[in-house]
C-alpha cells in the first residue's frame, strides 16, 4: 500500500529566493543534504540512523512574493501555529507520527539554516505566519478504488495538494472531469502523480 508523509507549511507572506551561489560541496556527513542519494539495502527498522522520508509543501501568497528573501544575514522572524496531525486516504495500523514537539524542533531548526527565525524575544516583530500540520495519506487498494470512484477521486485530489499545492489539485481536477490531453504528459506531473 502507497503511503505518503506529509508535511506542509504554509508560509504568509513569504518571498521567493533570489538567485544565490551555491555552496561548496561539503563531505558526506552520513545524513543526507541538499541533492545527495543515500541509499540502504536494510529495512528502516533495522538500521542505525534511519532517514526520515517526508514531503513538504510551502504555498506562497501573491503579496509574499513581493517581499525580500531570509538569509541567515538578514534573518525574517515569524510566528507558528500548529493545524494538528491529520491522516487521510485508508486507515493503516502501527503508523509512527513524529511528536508535535519533534516535529516543531526539526521545522524550526530547518527554517534557521535558510533565514527565519521565530520571534523568542518580544523586542522583535514578526513579518510572517507559519501555518503547518502533518500526518499521512495512505493510497486505497485497487479494490476500494473500483468499488467507490467518488472516493477515489475525493482521495486523488488530496494527494494531489500534498504533493503540488492547490494549482496542481485544480489541473488534476480538471484532468478527472475531462480526460487527460497530450499536454498534461510532462516529467514534472508524472513524478507528482506517482506520489
Amino acid at each position: 500500500m502507497n503511503r505518503l508523509s506529509l508535511v506542509s507549511v504554509f508560509l504568509l507572506p513569504l518571498a521567493l529566493s533570489g538567485a544565490e551561489k551555491p555552496a561548496a560541496p561539503r563531505p558526506f556527513s552520513g545524513l543526507p543534504q541538499t541533492g545527495e542519494f543515500v541509499f540502504s539495502i536494510l529495512p528502516k527498522s533495522l538500521q542505525k540512523s534511519p532517514t526520515l522520508e517526508m514531503t513538504v509543501n510551502t504555498e506562497f501568497t501573491p503579496y509574499g512574493r513581493l517581499l525580500r528573501p531570509a538569509s541567515p544575514a538578514q534573518p525574517v522572524y515569524y510566528v507558528s501555529q500548529s493545524a494538528g496531525l491529520k491522516k487521510f486516504g485508508a486507515p493503516v495500523g502501527g503508523e509512527r507520527t513524529p511528536s508535535p514537539a519533534e516535529l516543531e524542533r526539526a521545522m524550526n531548526k530547518a527554517l534557521a539554516l535558510n533565514g527565519y527565525l521565530p520571534v523568542d524575544d518580544p523586542t522583535k516583530r514578526a513579518s510572517l505566519v507559519v501555518i503547518y500540520y502533518w500526518g499521512s495519506h495512505n493510497a486505497e487498494d485497487a479494490e476500494t478504488r473500483a468499488a467507490f470512484p467518488a472516493l477515489a477521486a475525493k482521495n486523488q485530489l488530496e494527494r494531489a495538494v500534498l504533493v503540488g499545492g492547490k494549482k496542481y489539485a485544480a489541473e488534476m481536477a480538471n484532468i478527472l472531469e475531462w480526460g487527460e490531453g497530450v499536454a498534461d504528459r510532462t516529467q514534472e506531473r508524472d513524478f507528482l502523480r506517482d506520489q
